[in-house]
């Protein structure tokens, strides 16, 4: 297949790929604490389709819990503190809360792979005369452990491939270009 594409379109195709499901999964992480009650979402946003509305919306939502992440987490922290009683309304409470915050803790993580995997891809797409999705990734991987953790992750998660957002051979090549970021992570003069 690399031979009838272009190997960066083929890299691009495949980051986009994962960036799009780490994005599926902050707003999965979003619509349950939406769901139990711990986030009250209002508004709407007008200028699209329903559905794109509604990923806007939670986009808009995962932003603003991003912002706020240090304030709330401060915050709860010193609700947790303050609130050390045996009371079981209350302890539940701050259970809920430490749970909520993980949450948030979450979402963070998997938004900033969103982000990164943005400037993985701009920076991908410069590789026009590589032949090779494993060399691009390899050669584009070296130089950041962020991106090499997102692809410990995608790697470790059997779920890529069984629910088809990646294919066997893509995960071999993932795993070939993690091989190869051995051999290049020689000191950078």
């Amino acid at each position: 297949m690399e031979n009838e594409h272009k190997a960066w379109l083929l890299c691009e195709d495949l980051l986009v790929r994962i960036r799009d499901e780490f994005a599926s999964e902050a707003i999965s992480i979003l619509d349950k604490e939406v769901n139990s009650g711990n986030i009250e979402v209002n508004g709407t946003v007008s200028s699209a389709p329903e559905q794109d509305r509604e990923y806007e919306k939670k986009m808009m939502v995962i932003g603003n819990l991003l912002k706020e992440k240090e304030e709330l987490r401060l915050k709860y922290a010193k609700y947790m503190e303050d609130n050390q009683e045996d009371n079981p309304k209350i302890l539940e409470r701050i259970e809920t809360l430490k749970k909520f915050l993980l949450s948030i803790e979450s979402i963070s993580i998997l938004m900033g792979y969103v982000n990164e995997i943005d400037a993985w891809i701009k920076e991908v797409s410069e590789e026009v005369k590589e032949k090779n999705v494993s060399d691009i990734l390899g050669k584009t991987l070296r130089n950041s452990a962020e991106r090499k953790e997102i692809m410990q992750r995608v790697l470790s998660k059997k779920r890529f491939v069984e629910e088809g957002i990646i294919t066997k051979e893509e995960h071999g090549q993932i795993s070939a270009a993690a091989m190869l970021t051995s051999s290049y992570s020689q000191p950078q003069e």
